[in-house]
C-alpha cells in the first residue's frame, strides 16, 4: 500500500511520545533516593600576630561534630557541609578564641588563614606546697644507674657487669669474667631480676674465664637499680646484692650492630602503630682466644659464648589508668645462652726462687679440655590494674640447663735449678693425668604473685608469694693420677650419680609509710620453706630515709635487715659427690647508714654517696671452686 511505511513510522513515533508522557507521572509516584551532596573543604594555617605557626590549635564547626587540630606547622584541613553558612571556632592555649564564618559550594576547596591574638590572664597569687609522699626520692641502700653509662664504659666485651664493678663494695674477678662479688660475698649470692622475672646462671662454672656473658644485654636496658645491702623484703633471699633491670618498651623501629675481633652484638626493637605491642631482641657473641693467648699456659684456646634473648610486651586492654598505664598487659621474656670453652694446652714455663737459688718449672701438656653450658630461660608476666590503687602481677617462669665437662689432660713436669738461662740439674720429674666426664641437667619451674595497694599518697602495701620446683640430675666420673719420683697414686677418684627433686615456698609483705615530706619508712619481712631440709626461715628488714628541707639536696639513709639464703645444688654437693641434705640456710645481718648529696658542676649532675656498712654472717656454707 502506497505510503504504508511512512504511516507506520508516524504511528510508532506517536506511541513513543505517549509512553514518554505517561512515564513522567509514573516516576513522580516512585521518586529515587536523594543524592548525597559533596562537602566543601576548608584548609589553611593558624598563626599568631608575628606569623609564627600555632601547633595543636583546635578547630570545630558549630552545630556539628566536625573538627580537627593544626599540625606542627599550623596547617589544617577540614571537610564541612556545603551550601549553608557556618561558624568555625578556633581555640588555642594562651590565645584568644575566635569564630570565623565559612560557606562553600559542593567540592570547593576554600583557603583560610586564621590569626589568633595572645591572651594575657591575670591570676591571683597562690601558695604551692610540694608533697612527695611515696614518690620521694630513692630507697635506702639502692643506687640508680644510667643505662647510657653502660655503653660508654670500656671493657673487652662491653659486659654490663663491669659497670657494677665501679660501685663501692663491688669487685669483679678479672676482666674476662662476668661474675661479681659484693662486700665479701660469693658470686652466687646475687639476685638478678629482669622486668620482675628472676634469672639464673650456670651451676657448675669452674673459673672466672668460663661462665660466658652476663645475662643483661646493655642494648635492651631502659632502667637499672642496684642494692648492695639492706634491701626491701620484696626482692628476695640472697646474702649480698639485688640487681633489678627494666627492659625497654620501644615505640619505633630501631637497631644496632657492632663487630670486632673479640666478638659482636646486634639488636632490633619495634613497636606497633597503635602502641599496644612492642618487641625487642638481641644477639651477642664473645670470643676471647686473642686475650687468652697471653696466659702462661701456651696452647690453643677456642672459647665461644653466644647469647640470644628478647622481650615482648602486649597491651591487652584499650583502657588506661589515670597514670596512663594499661589496665591489663602481658610481658614475655625468653633467653638462650650457649657457652663453649675448649682448650688444648701445650706447655708452660715458670721461673721462681730466691736471690741465692733460682728454679724453673717446665710443663708439657697433651690432651684437651672442653666445657659446655647450655641454658634456656623464659618467663610470662601478666599485670592487671583493676583500679588506680591496686596492681596485681602473676609471674610464671622456667629454666633448663644442660652442662657437660670433659677433660683428658696429661702434664709432664720438670723442676730444675736455673743458672742464667740453663737448667743445671733436675730436682724433680713427674706427671699428672686429669680425667673428667661429668653431666648435669637441671630444670626449675616457678609461679608467683606480686601485688601492690596504694590507699593514699602516704601509704603503700606490697605482698606476694612464690612456689617453685627443682629437678636436678648429676652424673660424675672423674679421677686424678699423679706419678712423682717413681711413685704413682690416685688421690682423687669419683664415680656417682645424683638425683634431686625438691620444692620451695616463700612469701613477703611490707608497708611503706611517709608521714610527711621529709620522712619515709619501709618495714616488713619474708618467710621461706624448703622441702629438702624442712627449714622455715623468717627475714625481717627495715629502711628509713630522711630528706630535710634544706636549700641543698641531701638525703640521709638507714637500713637494717636479716637475710637468709637457702643452699642451692652447688653448695649441697661435696667433692666426694655426696649431698648434704641437712645443710642449713646461710644467714647475714646488714646494717647500713649513709648520706647522699646531689649537686651540679660544670653543667653536669653529680651524686656524692657515703655509707657505713656492717655485715655479720653465720651458718656459712663453704665449697670448692675447681680449676681456678
Amino acid at each position: 500500500m502506497p505510503g504504508g511505511p511512512r504511516r507506520l513510522r508516524w504511528l510508532l513515533s506517536l506511541v513513543c511520545m505517549a509512553w514518554a508522557g505517561l512515564g513522567i507521572p509514573l516516576r513522580a509516584q516512585n521518586p529515587a533516593a536523594p543524592v548525597r551532596q559533596r562537602p566543601a573543604v576548608v584548609q589553611g594555617r593558624v598563626t599568631d600576630t608575628d606569623g609564627k605557626a600555632i601547633a595543636g590549635a583546635s578547630l570545630a564547626v558549630g552545630e556539628t561534630r566536625l573538627g580537627t587540630s593544626s599540625d606542627e606547622e599550623g596547617r589544617f584541613r577540614l571537610e564541612v557541609p556545603a551550601g549553608r553558612p557556618l561558624l568555625l571556632a578556633v581555640t588555642a592555649l594562651g590565645y584568644q578564641p575566635r569564630q570565623v564564618p565559612v560557606q562553600g559550594t559542593p567540592g570547593e576547596v576554600q583557603a583560610l588563614d586564621v590569626v589568633l591574638l595572645s591572651q594575657i590572664i591575670a591570676l591571683e597569687g597562690v601558695d604551692v606546697k610540694a608533697s612527695r609522699g611515696l614518690e620521694g626520692r630513692g630507697e635506702a641502700g639502692v643506687v640508680k644507674i644510667d643505662p647510657k653509662q653502660v655503653q660508654n664504659l670500656p671493657s673487652p666485651f662491653g659486659d654490663f657487669n663491669k659497670t657494677l664493678a665501679t660501685l663501692p663494695g663491688v669487685v669483679s674477678n678479672n676482666e674476662l669474667s662476668s661474675t661479681y662479688s659484693v662486700r665479701g660475698g660469693s658470686f652466687d649470692e646475687n639476685l638478678v631480676y629482669v622486668n620482675g622475672i628472676e634469672v639464673y646462671r650456670p651451676f657448675l662454672v669452674r673459673s672466672g674465664q668460663q661462665e660466658g656473658l652476663s645475662f643483661i644485654n646493655p642494648d635492651l636496658v631502659s632502667a637499672i637499680t642496684f642494692s648492695s645491702g639492706g634491701w626491701q623484703p620484696k626482692y628476695g633471699d640472697k646474702l649480698s646484692s639485688v640487681l633489678n633491670i627494666d627492659y625497654k618498651q620501644p615505640a619505633a623501629l630501631r637497631g644496632s650492630l657492632t663487630a670486632g675481633l673479640l666478638g659482636g652484638a646486634a639488636h632490633l626493637e619495634a613497636g606497633s602503630k597503635n602502641g599496644r605491642v612492642a618487641f625487642l631482641g638481641g644477639v651477642r657473641q664473645k670470643r676471647s682466644q686473642y686475650l687468652l693467648n697471653t696466659l702462661e699456659v701456651k696452647g690453643e684456646y677456642l672459647p665461644r659464648f653466644t647469647d640470644a634473648q628478647g622481650y615482648l610486651h602486649v597491651d591487652l586492654s584499650k583502657e588506661k589508668s589515670s597514670a596512663g598505664l594499661p589496665k591489663s598487659e602481658l610481658g614475655v621474656l625468653f633467653s638462650l645462652a650457649r657457652n663453649r670453652y675448649f682448650t688444648r694446652p701445650a706447655n708452660r714455663r715458670s721461673t721462681f726462687g730466691t736471690l741465692t737459688r733460682l728454679q724453673q718449672l717446665s710443663i708439657v701438656f697433651s690432651g684437651e679440655e672442653s666445657l659446655e653450658y647450655d641454658m634456656y630461660q623464659g618467663g610470662l608476666k601478666f599485670t592487671r590494674r583493676p583500679n588506680d590503687r591496686l596492681t596485681l602481677h602473676l609471674i610464671a617462669s622456667a629454666m633448663q640447663t644442660t652442662e657437660r665437662e670433659n677433660a683428658n689432660v696429661d702434664g709432664t713436669y720438670r723442676l730444675c735449678d736455673l743458672n742464667g738461662q740453663t737448667c743445671t740439674g733436675t730436682v724433680e720429674l713427674g706427671s699428672q693425668l686429669q680425667y673428667v666426664n661429668n653431666r648435669l641437667g637441671a630444670a626449675v619451674v616457678s609461679a608467683e604473685n606480686r601485688s601492690e595497694w596504694v590507699p593514699d599518697t602516704r601509704h603503700s602495701l606490697e605482698w606476694g608469694a612464690k612456689v617453685s620446683g627443682e629437678r636436678i640430675r648429676d652424673e660424675l666420673n672423674e679421677f686424678l693420677l699423679i706419678d712423682s719420683a717413681g711413685n704413682t697414686r690416685i688421690p682423687e677418684q669419683l664415680r656417682t650419680g645424683l638425683d634431686l627433686n625438691t620444692g620451695r615456698f616463700s612469701a613477703y609483705a611490707q608497708h611503706t609509710f611517709a608521714p610527711d615530706n621529709a620522712h619515709r619508712f619501709t618495714y616488713g619481712g619474708r618467710v621461706g620453706y624448703w622441702t629438702l631440709n624442712r627449714q622455715w626461715l623468717f627475714s625481717p628488714s627495715f629502711q628509713y630515709t630522711f630528706q630535710p628541707a634544706w636549700e641543698k639536696e641531701v638525703l640521709f639513709k638507714l637500713a637494717a635487715g636479716v637475710y637468709r639464703q637457702p643452699p642451692f645444688y652447688r653448695e649441697l654437693r661435696d667433692r666426694s659427690g655426696v649431698l648434704n641434705a641437712g645443710l642449713r640456710a646461710q644467714s647475714a645481718l646488714h646494717l647500713i647508714a649513709g648520706a647522699e648529696r646531689r649537686l651540679r658542676l660544670w653543667s653536669r649532675d653529680f651524686v656524692l654517696n657515703a655509707e657505713a656498712y656492717y655485715k655479720n654472717l653465720w651458718d656459712v656454707v663453704a665449697y670448692d671452686v675447681e680449676n681456678v
